[in-house]
């Protein structure tokens, strides 16, 4: 370790617990405090950040020095875990040098084909270096919650973890794409950027069939995208009986993506069923309420005081799902789970 300042942990503002979206919360204290407390500056290298780059997504921090042999071993490492996750969507790192800035330090990071944005001794007040000395690594999860720290050899394989919890949620936040997590081949950018959440798929699956005809590559981008479909029908499948109203809604919004498609007839056959079990509609229901009061929250609209007073709502129409003797069991078992999630959540804070 090489010798660095001493800092001590910024105390924590934390009003209360509360959000989650959907089946999983955001704190309060994490919406409150933000990942940058004050502005950072212009970064010595790599793109500017904000808080919506980082919102919602698995946050990797690295302090460390041009003059610390050991932070220059992890570097590679680094570079290897942008490049494999960082295409998820879902994962962002960030570097905070720490010693005295000179002309070598950006000339070093181009020379290892540094691939994320780097401050000069940017402090993370969710994620603020120990005293004792660098490299040192912090890992926050989606919700800005830190999950890992200590040397980058302990912390950089928590990662694959923290990042397929991170892709979960915004499967069922923002829906599904099944490029996400592909490395997309030169010269077929534009059409993968057809395969989005919102969009439906028939167009752009006919276009990579007809190419596919005569490319090789066309035809294995062609054949990794319709596994993707298929696995993500299947987890939904496989998960329908544990999470029935969670894997309704995302079906639902798959129906639109399929629609044209010979996958469709599979995934309207399992909404159809999922549809008639009991106490399924009302949950629905609350589940967008709680996709409204998300939106709200990430447009920076909700107050601490108007928050607690929306969990609180949210709370009790849980509670009359899950207490409903006339609702399936799953149904009641979902809610009561949500409801124990988001109750845990603000009595862990209070303490």
């Amino acid at each position: 370790m090489c010798h660095l300042f001493p800092l001590g942990r910024l105390t924590a503002m934390f009003l209360f617990a509360l959000l989650f979206t959907f089946s999983f919360h955001y704190p309060v204290s994490v919406m409150a405090q933000s990942y940058f407390s004050q502005n950072p500056g212009a970064p010595i290298y790599g793109k500017p950040l904000t808080e919506a780059d980082l919102m919602g997504k698995v946050v990797y921090i690295e302090y460390w020095g041009i003059n610390c042999g050991p932070c220059r071993a992890a570097f590679p490492h680094l570079v290897e875990a942008v490049t494999q996750f960082g295409r998820s969507g879902s994962f962002v790192m960030i570097g905070s040098h720490m010693q005295e800035l000179t002309p070598e330090v950006p000339t070093y990071l181009q020379s290892v084909n540094c691939n994320f944005t780097n401050y000069q001794q940017y402090i993370c007040p969710l994620a603020p270096p120990e005293g004792g000395g660098i490299p040192q690594a912090y890992l926050l999860n989606y919700r800005g919650e830190l999950v890992g720290s200590g040397h980058p050899k302990v912390v950089l394989p928590l990662i694959p973890q923290y990042v397929e919890e991170a892709m979960r949620q915004n499967r069922l936040l923002y829906g599904f794409s099944p490029v996400t997590s592909m490395d997309i081949p030169s010269g077929f950018e534009k059409v993968a950027t057809q395969f989005s959440p919102e969009k439906a798929w028939a167009a752009p699956i006919k276009q990579l069939q007809k190419r596919a005809k005569k490319d090789e590559e066309a035809q294995a981008f062609f054949t990794e995208i319709e596994s993707a479909i298929d696995t993500e029908i299947q987890t939904l499948a496989d998960q329908r009986r544990e999470k029935p109203t969670e894997t309704l809604l995302r079906l639902n919004r798959l129906k639109k993506n399929l629609k044209g498609l010979p996958q469709l007839e599979k995934v309207e056959k399992m909404s159809g069923k999922l549809e008639k079990v009991k106490g399924a509609p009302e949950m629905l229901k609350v589940w967008a309420i709680m996709e409204a009061f998300q939106k709200k929250a990430q447009s920076g609209k909700l107050t601490p005081a108007s928050a607690e007073r929306e969990t609180k709502k949210i709370v009790k129409k849980l509670k009359e799902v899950s207490e409903n003797d006339a609702f399936h069991d799953a149904i009641r078992d979902e809610a009561t789970q949500l409801v124990e999630k988001i109750e845990g959540k603000t009595e862990e804070e209070e303490m």
